[in-house]
């Protein structure tokens, strides 16, 4: 079952990829997070925002660094991304996924807190939603 999904997630229609990636997210969960990882840094791989919450519906510690450095090397897009008003909400909602999963470990890994903090000042909607849990 599982590789008839992944089968999907090369697909020619997006939604087909989004909702194979949803699928295999609900029966693997942390089991697939390589998977995630491989898709999160797969250029060709557009729905970032649908591995992000793959990423944090498993909870998987493994995926902290990745993460991190996904956030570093997309800064610049992202921030372009909230100025533009036909794209801040896929942008916010990134943003808030990051954080909400980063905020999961900011005890055991202090290293997160500052890209918590970055993405809580560069969006209202995310600070809303994951800077009372890590105050």
């Amino acid at each position: 079952m599982l590789d008839e999904l992944k089968a999907k997630l090369h697909h020619r229609r997006l939604d087909v990829r989004a909702e194979a990636l949803a699928e295999i997210s609900a029966i693997a969960g942390a089991r697939e997070t390589p998977l995630y990882l491989d898709l999160l840094f797969d250029p060709h791989f557009r729905q970032k925002l649908e591995v992000l919450r793959a990423i944090a519906a498993s909870a998987d510690g493994r995926a902290v660094d990745g993460v991190l450095d996904y956030l570093h090397a997309n800064a610049q897009k992202l921030r372009a991304r909230r100025r533009n008003a036909l794209r801040r909400q896929s942008a916010d909602e990134s943003l808030a996924c990051i954080a909400s999963y980063l905020s999961r470990f900011a005890v055991q890994r202090p290293d997160v807190r500052p890209a918590i903090r970055d993405i809580a000042a560069l969006s209202p909607y995310a600070a809303h939603a994951i800077l009372p849990k890590i105050a």
